[in-house]
């Protein structure tokens, strides 16, 4: 299954990801749609409207707010972060520190999480999408087989970025460098 953990809310975008897995259902695609997160008014219900209308009621399972998602992260083929304007995305980090791929939308800070992993290991370590089909497209790649040794790669990568870039340590650094960096 594919993952989706975040509010259900017009700013988390999980409707591209609901067309993009229409399409790839369409075209054959294998996986179900798992959307663990907390219904936010009538967005959400739209949502779930479009879910049924497409046909896609047994393949999509609205699971509400959950307190099991880093093990939801951990059995996924891959996380999705539909988000338009995500900050830094602690969720991302969490699903990458899960070895789970991600399926990252390249705007804001998911763009810029899979900048500091291609600058840290020195190639992707996550699927890009800006576009629903292109999104369509990175569902299809995790499923591909000659795909599988790249997607393993990206999960290990994105491990490493994860464990040696955010740790509490590191984060107390930088906190005290840039309070250094402002009285200088």
């Amino acid at each position: 299954y594919f993952l989706y953990a975040a509010r259900i809310e017009p700013s988390k975008d999980l409707m591209i990801l609901l067309k993009a897995f229409h399409r790839y259902k369409n075209e054959g695609g294998k996986c179900e749609l798992y959307v663990a997160g907390r219904p936010c008014g009538f967005y959400a219900f739209r949502c779930k409207a479009f879910a049924f209308m497409h046909g896609l009621s047994g393949a999509v399972h609205f699971l509400g707010q959950r307190n099991d998602v880093p093990l939801l992260m951990a059995e996924a083929s891959a996380f999705v972060m539909s988000s338009v304007c995500e900050g830094f995305g602690l969720t991302t980090a969490e699903a990458m520190l899960n070895r789970c791929v991600v399926i990252g939308r390249d705007t804001a800070g998911t763009k810029e999480q899979l900048d500091r992993g291609l600058r840290f290991v020195g190639r992707e370590i996550g699927l890009r999408f800006t576009t629903p089909s292109q999104l369509t497209q990175c569902l299809h790649r995790v499923d591909e087989k000659s795909y599988k040794a790249a997607i393993e790669a990206m999960k290990e990568d994105a491990f490493k970025v994860v464990s040696e870039n955010y740790t509490i340590e590191r984060y107390a650094s930088q906190v005290e460098e840039f309070y250094k960096s402002i009285i200088h």
